[in-house]
């Protein structure tokens, strides 16, 4: 009962024995009028087994220097089978939900579950704050160890000198094992040096012979640190790279290449358990927490999947399974990111939604493609300038290029960025028919006038020969319902570049000598007019341009 578990907490004579729990305990129904204290302390550790028999001690509320938790100091010990939820608080070292310090004597942690907020200082985690391990490197197997645990609760790093935080482990040192564990709680800094900030989704920081297998990670940790490199979706410091079949979930922002790699939701989906995480390529099922999704607040509502009449999936962000659909207004049913993909039913290529997979339409009129030339660059390259135009909004602009017999692409430029809010996709491959196009990033419809820079190298290319270069099929697309191709074929005449020759028209002429003498007199730069190659223009350049052109 709550009582006979306070009794336990306050009276350290009873830390030597065994324990199982018959049912669900609430601390905050007990009556005896006993505080809440960490069971074990540095003076006397638990010394026995506590078996949770899959129960679950709520309303903790465990405050205290160092060595704040369910068990605060455990020596020899096992505890399992447990879930405890409510708040753990430590003002100094070694915080933990379910324990604080795990000693050097033999200590298995299994099967057990933290929900609790905790709140400490160094060395804090939702399972163990510290593991200490086996002090012996010569014992075959770890005799500490903590295996088929999770950590739903938000773990709180308040030191501002340094912080060993972890999902699943604070710290782990000598030989000690963490297997089959999952976090799907926040780790999180505060203001600490950034050298000094450890955190990981599954532990904070290890040292020695201490491995980590089979672990998953489905939570970002966070500081407001900047440029540290101790944050990572396993283990922020690895001072032991001794870690197999661990990931952590795609699309956090981080590496962590010494312990884990990132995983997919949909690689991800077809593991529907928590713990287990035994082989990516082929899951296996374990006795331990199916998940069930009662974590409220990690269930997520994603709302830009654009599923079908208004509304949106529910994803646990746990395990990733799809738990249904959710309403959403009509001005939030907003579209993801497009792609360019093959419609088999009507075997044509669209632009395509990636949440529902809508097709979004081509727009007739008000788009342009306006390509220009630069002759034969000083590499004996060409670069065709294409200045693309919608003024209507729009999702996407599609075009194609077909080069003439010997022109190679060779390199694509654009003054697009992610900031205009559109990316330039395509030419990747580098063939010379390739279809090329401008595509919204955030899924969005705009105005646009960007300019692309294909640059060829043509085979055997002869001084005065045409090169016909056909842009054809320009598609804009957004929702309009109508259709419209527009072509803009166009004709480059391969003439070398002539020092001085600034215009571009094959010869140096006294145009070229006014351009320059301009550009000289309003301190500004012009291509191809730095006669004598010191790097600026002057008189002396206007002087020799006039010079040839007069020659």
């Amino acid at each position: 009962t709550a009582d006979e578990l306070l009794t336990l907490m306050n009276y350290p004579s009873l830390w030597n024995a065994d324990y199982t729990l018959a049912a669900d305990i609430d601390l905050t129904t007990a009556t005896n009028g006993l505080s809440q204290m960490p069971i074990g302390s540095v003076e006397t550790p638990y010394s026995g087994t506590f078996d949770g028999n899959g129960y679950e001690i709520s309303g903790i509320n465990i405050s205290g220097d160092r060595y704040v938790a369910l068990f605060g100091y455990v020596n020899e010990a096992t505890i399992k089978n447990l879930t405890a939820s409510g708040n753990i608080t430590a003002s100094s070292y070694y915080s933990g939900g379910i324990v604080a310090y795990a000693g050097s004597g033999a200590v298995r942690i299994e099967k057990c579950h933290n929900k609790c907020t905790v709140t400490g200082m160094e060395y804090i985690a939702g399972i163990v704050g510290y593991m200490k391990g086996t002090d012996s490197v010569n014992t075959a197997e770890p005799k500490s160890v903590v295996e088929n645990c999770w950590n739903s609760g938000i773990i709180n790093a308040i030191d501002e000198i340094q912080s060993d935080a972890g999902g699943i482990v604070g710290s782990a040192w000598n030989i000690g094992g963490i297997k089959n564990c999952l976090n799907t709680g926040l780790v999180t800094t505060g203001s600490v040096a950034p050298e000094k900030a450890y955190l990981g989704g599954i532990c904070g920081k290890t040292y020695s012979y201490v491995q980590i297998d089979n672990c998953y990670n489905a939570v970002a940790p966070v500081t407001v640190s900047e440029n540290t490199n101790y944050v990572r979706g396993i283990t922020g410091y690895p001072g032991a790279k001794n870690a197999s079949n661990c990931y952590y979930k795609d699309g956090l922002g981080m590496r962590d290449p010494a312990c884990g790699s990132a995983y997919s939701a949909a690689e991800f989906s077809l593991l529907n358990v928590y713990g287990a995480w035994i082989d990516k390529n082929e899951p296996k099922l374990a006795a331990f927490y199916v998940c069930n999704h009662e974590e409220v607040e990690y269930r997520t509502i994603i709302p830009s999947t654009c599923a079908a009449n208004g509304s949106a999936k529910e994803v646990c962000e746990a395990c990733f399974e799809e738990l249904g659909t959710v309403e959403l207004p009509l001005d939030e049913n907003v579209h993801t990111t497009y792609r360019f993909a093959y419609m088999s039913e009507t075997e044509e290529y669209a632009y395509v939604c990636n949440g529902c997979e809508a097709v979004v339409d081509r727009i007739s009129g008000e788009c342009a493609l306006i390509p220009t030339f630069v002759s034969a660059n000083d590499d004996g390259t060409v670069t065709i300038m294409l200045n693309i135009r919608a003024e209507v909004p729009v999702i996407a602009v599609g075009f194609e290029v077909t080069a003439p017999i010997g022109a190679t692409l060779v390199n694509v430029a654009s003054d697009i960025t992610e900031d205009g809010g559109f990316t330039f996709a395509g030419a990747t491959e580098y063939v010379n028919e390739y279809r090329m196009s401008v595509i919204s990033n955030t899924a969005t419809e705009k105005t646009l006038d960007a300019t692309v820079a294909l640059t060829y190298t043509i085979e055997d290319a002869m001084l005065g020969e045409k090169y016909l270069f056909e842009l054809s099929v320009l598609e804009a697309y957004n929702e309009a319902q109508t259709v419209e191709f527009a072509t803009a074929d166009a004709e480059l005449t391969y003439i070398e570049k002539i020092k001085g020759d600034v215009n571009g028209d094959g010869v140096v002429s006294v145009a070229d000598v006014i351009t320059v003498l301009k550009a000289v007199i309003n301190d500004e730069t012009v291509d191809n007019a730095d006669m004598n190659n010191d790097g600026r223009l002057g008189l002396v350049d206007v002087l020799r341009i006039l010079r040839k052109a007069t020659e």
